[in-house]
């Protein structure tokens, strides 16, 4: 279904969002980095929240055993080609974070849109999980649509 095409999209997106982070942050004790190096603290900082959005989108799509290890196993691949990325082009990866969080952010936004149109129905009268909720400061009982305007607003906070 066009629901399930757009969680994996999203799912994708995030996972792709928050290795960099990630692999950054668990790196600290052994990589160098130098001081003042604001944008890797902010780095670490989104890694923790994208953690979050992704446990959310987990809990809406339920991957199960074999989905939840191909991404994780996926992540830390990525994460580990980003350190060593990072080591030889920091100016490139500094890049490549920004615009993947700008395809996040465009993601949320037309699925946002797409779900106004009606193309999106089984999400449009789906309630947040109450996980979703709190993370998110939301009310319980809140709608889907509200739980991805807050994860675009959180991107758009994080770009």
């Amino acid at each position: 279904s066009k629901e399930q095409l757009w969680l994996r999209r999203l799912h994708l997106l995030s996972v792709v969002a928050g290795a960099p982070g990630r692999a950054l942050s668990q790196s600290s004790s052994w990589f160098p980095r130098p001081r003042g190096d604001c944008w890797t603290k902010s780095l670490a900082a989104e890694a923790s929240r994208e953690t979050k959005r992704l446990a959310i989108l987990e809990h809406i799509r339920s991957p199960g055993l074999v989905g939840r290890a191909l991404l994780s196993s996926a992540q830390a691949a990525l994460g580990s080609g980003f350190l060593f990325a990072y080591i030889a082009s920091p100016r490139f990866c500094r890049w490549l974070g920004g615009y993947v969080e700008e395809e996040l952010v465009n993601a949320y936004t037309q699925l946002l849109q797409d779900m106004d149109s009606g193309m999106l129905p089984a999400f449009s009268d789906a309630k947040a999980t109450e996980s979703a909720c709190a993370h998110l400061g939301l009310p319980d009982g809140s709608s889907l649509r509200e739980v991805f305007t807050c994860m675009r607003a959180e991107c758009m906070f994080s770009r």
